[in-house]
């Protein structure tokens, strides 16, 4: 049963990352602006990095999966903050 909703978690938490920055990713290239404000994404950022770490030394993949999924996608949120906040 565990394996079930771990399983469920898993596909349901990944889901949510991947619509919810990816949506963010669109609007921020559509828009050419990031809409963020700092601290929120410093603290998804440390989050999400301590949470790859925590479900690679864990061998759990039900954790690991979702988390380096939106570990992606905020890496490309960071690289919009510079590209839209700097290179103008």
């Amino acid at each position: 049963m565990e394996s079930i909703f771990g399983s469920f978690l898993m596909v349901l938490w990944t889901l949510y990352v991947t619509i919810g920055f990816f949506s963010q990713i669109i609007k921020n290239r559509k828009d050419k602006n990031f809409g963020w404000s700092r601290p929120l994404f410093m603290l998804a950022y440390i989050t999400y990095i301590f949470g790859t770490i925590y479900g690679f030394l864990a061998k759990d993949f039900y954790i690991f999966l979702p988390y380096i999924v939106g570990f992606i996608f905020l890496n490309i949120l960071l690289y919009q903050f510079f590209k839209y906040k700097y290179g103008k």
